[in-house]
């Protein structure tokens, strides 16, 4: 925990992944949470910074039963880079996904976050369920800088979950604030310059209640300001 009176760990069985946590000065440990936690992308928890909440990837309450799979193919895909239609530069970040391994890879990597209180064990949900990439608290604990993760073929238009491919300020109970990175098309007819030249390594600035600091492209590139990027701030979100 942020005060080091605490710390929290995570327990791998049979069953899933459970959350604990130990007092500094003591060999107590608990569980918090049984077998609900979800791993599959990063870190499955992070603590608040007033060290009595932390933040969980939860596997969704609705999830149910594991989709079936495909069978494996029985000879090897080939993909040439001189057609127009591949995605063999790296334009696509997962090339040739069918429905049926889009449906797996959300039901596998989807997670519902979750503030749990460390005291009482209480669990609160935080927004709705989504493939996060990154769950990170303000340093005051006031908000969330949130990233889904692009999900290719799935349907950004989707009202039961935010959009997959877009960075995003929420308040701590998971209501959007703010919007920073737009999603972009993942498809072949997109280049790998054009993902890049977004804004990206979006964080909190240590030592600000609330501050954002990102990296996002110079558009006023000139002769004698060749400077690819810079580095953006953004207060009180």
């Amino acid at each position: 925990a942020p005060n080091g009176t605490r710390y929290a760990f995570t327990m791998v069985h049979d069953m899933g992944v459970e959350l604990w946590m130990g007092v500094a000065d003591s060999s107590r440990v608990q569980r918090i949470l049984g077998p609900q936690l979800n791993a599959s992308r990063g870190s499955a928890f992070s603590w608040m910074p007033d060290s009595e909440r932390i933040v969980c990837r939860l596997l969704p309450a609705q999830r149910g039963r594991a989709p079936r799979g495909e069978d494996a193919n029985t000879s090897p895909r080939i993909r040439d880079s001189a057609d127009p239609g591949s995605s063999a530069y790296g334009a696509d970040p997962d090339p040739g996904l069918s429905a049926a391994q889009i449906t797996l890879r959300a039901y596998y990597l989807g997670s519902q976050l979750a503030m749990v209180d460390v005291r009482s064990a209480t669990v609160v949900p935080v927004g709705l369920p989504g493939v996060f990439d990154l769950v990170q608290p303000s340093p005051d604990g006031m908000f969330l800088l949130v990233s889904q993760a692009d999900q290719p073929g799935a349907d950004s238009s989707a009202q039961s979950a935010p959009a997959a491919g877009v960075v995003m300020v929420w308040d701590a109970t998971g209501r959007p604030l703010r919007e920073l990175s737009s999603r972009i098309d993942s498809t072949p007819a997109v280049s790998i310059t054009l993902r890049a030249r977004r804004a990206r390594a979006h964080g909190w600035r240590h030592g600000a209640a609330a501050t954002l600091v990102w990296v996002e492209p110079n558009d006023g590139l000139t002769s004698t300001n060749a400077v690819a990027d810079r580095i953006m701030l953004l207060a009180a979100p």
